[in-house]
């Protein structure tokens, strides 16, 4: 089956750095990501990049070897918004579910199983979540007996499922919306269309990290040393 995919990989850290080239460990995130894609053979990547920032293109060129995949790259602004951004990018892939992954976190998702979900249940989007014990500081998701996504609200618990940054969309159902031309895809999608369409959770049990908070680039690093060491001695 032939799978494409979306790295939204604009976003910056605060010191102006493409959040997806920040080193954990002895690589990029951008690598890792790179090593998650080709286990589950994606055909192409897109690349969802600022107008005008050469930093990701850059870097690609010149580690191609860990890039063995078709790929292009798709430019918006940063104000533009995930939306706008996702939606410019899929004029480079060509498949009906299309997978997106948010490079500010990092969950080994098993990406079969998750356009699997978005297949089997014909849905418009498929989500994949972490149960987090500190999820208050997230905006946790709400599944029904079908894992149907019911509700999104602000944290009110400690507990919960949260947003793991990885989705697949049924291409036809996000193009058929008049978007405003600046527009986010959790806000002005995921939440607006919510009552109107079919979206679902995929719960994961992998570790997640969000790669824009301090503790757990810390925890990310640790744990990516400890895995590389254990296989060199495997």
């Amino acid at each position: 089956m032939h799978k494409d995919c979306i790295i939204l990989a604009q976003q910056k850290d605060e010191n102006g750095q493409v959040i997806c080239l920040n080193k954990l460990h002895d690589k990029t995130f951008l690598t890792y990501l790179a090593a998650q894609l080709k286990r589950y053979h994606i055909c192409k990547v897109v690349f969802a990049v600022e107008q005008g920032n050469t930093a990701i293109k850059d870097y690609i060129f010149s580690h191609r070897d860990d890039f063995d995949f078709a790929f292009d790259f798709s430019e918006t602004t940063i104000e533009s918004g995930t939306g706008a951004a996702i939606l410019n990018a899929l004029q480079y892939s060509d498949t009906t579910d299309v997978l997106i992954v948010d490079s500010t976190k990092f969950m080994d998702v098993n990406l079969d199983d998750l356009i699997a979900t978005q297949q089997t249940k014909v849905g418009d989007v498929s989500i994949a979540l972490k149960y987090l014990q500190d999820a208050e500081k997230y905006e946790q998701f709400h599944l029904n007996e079908k894992n149907q996504i019911a509700s999104i609200a602000a944290g009110t618990k400690k507990d919960g499922l949260i947003d793991g940054g990885v989705y697949c969309i049924f291409r036809p159902s996000f193009l058929n919306i008049n978007f405003p031309r600046k527009f986010s895809f959790i806000e002005d999608f995921v939440k607006k269309q919510l009552a109107e369409r079919d979206m679902f959770g995929l719960i994961c049990e992998s570790d997640f990290y969000d790669l824009e908070k301090k503790e757990h680039i810390e925890k990310a690093n640790i744990d990516w040393k400890e895995k590389t060491n254990n296989n060199a001695t495997d």
